[in-house]
């Protein structure tokens, strides 16, 4: 259980102070006859020396209750399938709610378009790629097709295969 104390807010070092402040549960105050709200059991009331801005620090009173205090802190909210089974298993929740299971449901759709959009795209990419890669793979095959062959001399008749001249006339 986390005790509840008094502090003031301390102008000259900028801080939150307990000085001067004495932390009074409601029914210790109410004994020493000072003026107690109506239903405000289980508060606490500030007996102070002096007037400024006050507030109820709640504090851990063990090291056990700063320990559960930081796991509760630093816990994940999550959505478990039991959770979704649980939920949409129980028709009572869904018409209870109707416009949460609308918007679930057009997300789900928009989810779904563009899902669609992007596999179409992605295909659409892939050819792209694919034509351009057979693209420059041909020009660099008739590249070396073209610097392989040996250079020709002007004015000279071609052989033809099997290295043989022409007859000559």
């Amino acid at each position: 259980q986390f005790e509840a104390r008094c502090h003031f807010w301390d102008v000259a070092s900028q801080a939150w102070s307990e000085e001067g402040c004495e932390t009074l549960t409601v029914e210790e105050a109410a004994a020493a006859g000072a003026p107690v709200g109506a239903g405000a059991g289980g508060g606490l009331v500030c007996a102070c020396t002096h007037l400024t801005t006050f507030a109820g620090v709640s504090v851990p009173s063990s090291p056990e209750e700063l320990e559960d205090e930081v796991k509760d802190a630093t816990k994940v909210n999550t959505l478990s399938g039991k959770d979704i089974v649980e939920t949409l298993g129980d028709p009572g929740q869904l018409a209870s709610n109707p416009y949460m299971l609308y918007v679930v449901a057009a997300i789900a759709g928009l989810n779904l378009i563009c899902l669609a959009v992007a596999a179409a795209a992605d295909r659409y990419a892939t050819k792209r790629h694919r034509d351009k890669t057979l693209r420059l793979a041909n020009a660099i095959a008739a590249d070396r097709r073209a610097s392989a062959s040996p250079p020709q001399k002007a004015g000279a008749k071609a052989r033809p295969a099997g290295g043989r001249a022409p007859p000559s006339p």
